[in-house]
């Protein structure tokens, strides 16, 4: 396991969103800097955000140290936050993030960028191309790009579960959707999942989302082992956004997959990388 250094204490409080009380932490920078310069976590789906977060807080330390502020969001209906998850919208969670950032704003920010993990990719994108120069540049970690694709395998936690339990009902992707179709919600993993949430979150296709004025990409993928390439689906992506002009990096690091290992899980090395690259940006 990393340790934990030592230093100016993260600061908990919350941050008035637009529906309800948005719970934050805030790692101010530990040592000065020419200019000041934050970053947000932009959080993954559901039960990926608890998996991640021993690893969003060692990222946020090691930001800190080299002299970032951070920002860990809990978005409206999850984590801390007011609301049930049932009541998210992602309209809501884009206001969410408008509202932190205005709040790094307030404090003084004048530059801030997003780092997104999985579906914390996507809400960054969206948000870049609604309103130009909000990020400075963004960082993903193991970027969802198929808003459809990563509902279905969520969806797939419910028929997994119940084969286990031996339900003698057999349900399917299909059928679950289905029923959201109709306009009902379903549970999955403890989490009610809403019509509205999910039409909305079907529609995101990251191949087609950034503008010709999205910032820099820092794309970090992980891998079990060294020599790997990323996924075809991933270089698809790329591509088109070089071809449209948009700046992105790329690189595989080793490291387990923490987001949904069964424990939680470090990757040291994507630590490492993500701290270099913000450090790179500043030179």
């Amino acid at each position: 396991m990393i340790s934990e250094s030592t230093g100016a204490p993260a600061r908990p409080f919350f941050i008035q969103g637009t529906t309800g009380n948005l719970f934050a932490m805030y790692h101010p920078a530990r040592r000065e800097t020419a200019r000041r310069r934050d970053v947000i976590f932009l959080p993954p789906f559901a039960e990926e955000m608890n998996k991640s977060r021993r690893m969003l807080a060692l990222q946020a330390r090691r930001l800190a140290e080299a002299g970032f502020g951070v920002l860990l969001l809990d978005l409206y209906g999850t984590g801390e936050s007011q609301g049930d998850f049932g009541q998210a919208r992602w309209s809501i969670w884009l206001d969410d993030i408008v509202a932190a950032r205005a709040w790094l704003q307030r404090e003084g920010a004048t530059q801030v960028s997003a780092l997104g993990l999985r579906l914390g990719a996507l809400l960054a994108l969206d948000l870049a191309r609604q309103q130009k120069n909000i990020f400075e540049r963004l960082v993903f970690w193991q970027p969802v790009m198929n808003g459809e694709n990563m509902i279905n395998q969520f969806l797939r936690l419910r028929l997994a579960a119940d084969m286990i339990s031996g339900a003698e009902e057999r349900e399917s992707t299909q059928s679950l959707r289905k029923i959201m179709a109709g306009g009902r919600s379903i549970e999955v993993g403890g989490y009610e999942l809403t019509p509205e949430l999910v039409t909305a979150i079907d529609a995101l296709h990251g191949e087609q989302m950034p503008g010709n004025d999205c910032p820099p990409v820092s794309w970090l993928e992980l891998a079990p082992d060294e020599g790997r390439s990323l996924s075809p689906a991933s270089l698809k992506v790329i591509e088109r956004w070089r071809e449209a002009g948009i700046h992105v990096k790329t690189k595989q690091v080793v490291g387990p997959p923490f987001w949904s290992s069964a424990e939680i899980a470090e990757a040291p090395l994507l630590l490492q990388e993500t701290t270099r690259i913000f450090q790179e940006a500043t030179v």
